[in-house]
Formats: structure tokens, sequence, C-alpha cells
């Protein structure tokens, strides 16, 4: 499968991107996208992303000031066919594909991309969300809103737009339990025999395979039962990554349960953090000590990716507890 964008309007104009079999780029005005269009004022820090698995090439707005149009019009999620024209900002992209699905495959992919869309998390509430900035003994950034002002479900919708999304749930601490369509399982202990697995592990779900994991977030808020991660990785190399920080020689370590991973992201030293974390841009979990807010660990960039959602930061009233000096 061949894909290439061929820019007929706008700044850049007669510029050519390729993307490649089995690639995942992101498209905006700065830095933060993967191509970047400097020159196009219109177009949001990171408007769009292009997903290619061989067959098929899916296009996301991620959440875009002025909206991305495919042939004129507007959209979420869209399965492209060669010819189509994607407008972001003042750029329009005349899409050309070589080899992939046929026609029929193509229209039964848009087609099943509408009973997904169906099935999308409500829209956000149109609410000045606010969050506060500390800086944690780990040496992560911590940011810290209400959930009045944004539910922790939204909130992971937002940095889903942004970067790929990861959740570990554990279906024993859900209200509910486990949903019927679930699928297939990925334990997150999977040196664990399947019986025992299957009664004691969390699973790692993408959120990609899975329309539903809004309600698994919104249900299991409060209940130490989920934890969301954003990573750019390939989810192969995300699963095998979780995988080898939950169990140290052959014991279990606790970082798919909020009441044991906050802590340890606020806390621990730096050094273990930063193995924690590798590869993985932002975690989104529960604090005990603060059951009427979200957190969202990162980088220092953080605030910036957080800022280009529509969030504004502001300064703590009091010193949090997670910005203390000294670990526990």
């Amino acid at each position: 499968m061949r894909i290439l964008l061929e820019i007929v309007a706008g700044p850049e104009r007669g510029r050519t991107v390729r993307l490649a079999t089995r690639e995942m780029r992101q498209f905006g005005r700065t830095d933060w996208a993967d191509t970047s269009f400097p020159h196009d004022a219109k177009m949001s820090q990171v408007h769009f992303s292009l997903e290619s698995d061989g067959k098929l090439c899916r296009i996301r707005d991620l959440d875009s000031s002025n909206g991305t149009l495919v042939n004129g019009e507007p959209i979420a999620e869209h399965v492209l066919a060669d010819s189509d024209r994607i407008t972001a900002g003042e750029t329009t992209f005349l899409v050309r594909i070589e080899g992939g699905a046929t026609a029929d495959d193509v229209a039964a992919a848009k087609s099943a991309a509408a009973a997904a869309a169906a099935k999308a998390p409500p829209p956000r509430k149109k609410l000045a969300a606010k969050f506060v900035v500390e800086t944690c003994f780990s040496g992560l950034t911590l940011c810290r809103g209400q959930i009045e002002g944004l539910s922790p479900g939204h909130l992971v919708d937002l940095l889903g737009r942004k970067l790929p999304l990861y959740l570990i749930v554990d279906f024993n601490k859900l209200p509910g339990g486990k949903p019927a369509d679930i699928g297939e399982p990925r334990y997150l202990f999977d040196t664990l025999p399947p019986e025992a697995a299957a009664v004691a592990s969390p699973w790692i779900i993408a959120a990609a395979e899975y329309p539903e994991w809004f309600n698994l977030v919104e249900k299991g808020w409060g209940e130490d039962a989920v934890v969301a991660v954003l990573s750019q990785q390939e989810p192969a190399d995300v699963l095998a990554h979780l995988r080898s920080q939950a169990e140290d020689h052959g014991r279990v370590v606790g970082i798919c349960w909020p009441s044991v991973l906050a802590p340890l992201l606020s806390y621990f030293k730096p050094e273990y953090v930063a193995d924690l974390l590798e590869g993985i841009e932002a975690v989104v979990t529960e604090f005990a000590d603060f059951p009427e807010t979200w957190q969202v660990f990162g980088r220092a960039n953080l605030v910036t990716t957080l800022e280009s959602l529509g969030l504004s930061a502001e300064q703590p009233e009091a010193a949090g507890a997670n910005s203390s000096n000294s670990p526990t």
C-alpha cells in the first residue's frame, strides 16, 4: 500500500508527504506534530492524524480549533479513499492511494466506522476546566484538576485525541465487572497460569480496539480500578513494557492500581520512575487523598499539551501532597 499526500492549496502548495505502510502520523502547525506546517496560521498545533494498517488509511481529527474536512465535510474519523481531499486550516491535501483495500472494503470500513461513532463518548461539557501544576520528587510534572470541571473520562478522551490511549483495568474492582463484549484478554500479569490470571490479573486494553472504553474510565474512577496510559509506541511494545514493569524478580508490582501507582509516580526515585515511564508520555490516575480530582503525570511539556486542549493552568492555593521534597 502506497499513500501520498499532495498539497494542492495553502502556504506550502506543491509539497508532498508520504505515509508508510503501517504508520501513524500526526499533522499540525507546530513541532508537536510529526509533520508540521508552520506557515499555516489556521492549522492547530496538532490538527489531525493519519494511520495506515496496510489495507486502509484512516484520518482522525485531533480536536482541532477549525475542524478537519474530507471532501468539504467535517469529520471526526473517516476512512480515506483515493482522490479524497483533506482540508486543515488553509491547507488542502489530495490523497493518492495505491494498492490496499478494494472499493468494497473501503465502503464496509466506512459503515463500521459509522457504527462505532454511534457508540462514541458523549459530547464533552463546554466548561472552563483548570488545573494546578506541581513538580514531584520523582522529577515528573503533575497536573491536577477538579472532576467537577472535567470528568476523568472526558479528560482521557481529550488526551486520546493527541496520543494513542491504553487502559489498565482491574475488572475485579470495576462496578459491574467485565463487559460481555470486551474480547480476548491481554493480561498484565502474563506469567501467571491462565486460570490464575483470569482471577487475579488486570487487563491492558487499547482504546482503538474497544469503542466502549469511555465507560470503563467513568465506572472505574474512585474504585482503584483503572489507569490510563498514553504512548506513541506500537501496541506490542506498550504491552511488553507494562508487563516488564509489573513484575520484579517474580514479585508483582502494583502499577495497575492507582493506590500504588500515584504515590510511586509522585515520590519514588527519579531513575526508577524514568525507567517505568520509558516511552510513555502521560499517565492519568486518581489519587486517594484527593478523591474529587484527576491527576496527569508526565514531563515538562505536559502543561503545554493540556493548554492546547483548552484547559488553563493556575497557581495552587497551597502546596499539594506531591510537592514534597522527600520520598515516603
